[in-house]
């Protein structure tokens, strides 16, 4: 495998981590580093840079620049595109299914997590 195939692949899980948090935690007006950890299961500075690309996307922004991260209207939109079309999500993410209040994940034949 070369460089420049190493460095396509980390920048095209980069986006499928983006596409997850657009997901999983567009329903919070705010959010932090940390919430990005749980939901991807990402180390701090994965994390961080999946924050970087949402940003100079115009997917994300830091509205005090203080810790928290909030979506801009171009990553609302997004979210509900690829909820649409539940075939950009990756494969091992299952389909998600917003309710009013909560989102539940399910995987196949595994319980729905919550």
């Amino acid at each position: 495998m070369q460089e420049t195939d190493i460095i396509a692949e980390a920048n095209q899980t980069l986006r499928i981590n983006l596409n997850t948090v657009i997901c999983k935690l567009g329903d919070r007006n705010g959010f932090g580093i940390t919430a990005i950890q749980r939901v991807c299961k990402l180390g701090y500075n994965q994390a961080c840079r999946v924050v970087e690309l949402g940003i100079k996307e115009n997917l994300l922004y830091r509205p005090n620049n203080d810790y928290k991260i909030a979506f801009t209207d171009k990553a609302n939109k997004l979210r509900k595109q690829i909820l649409l079309s539940k075939s950009s999500l990756p494969e091992n993410h299952g389909s998600i299914e917003l309710t009013e209040s909560k989102m539940t994940m399910n995987r196949g034949n595994d319980e729905n997590i919550k």
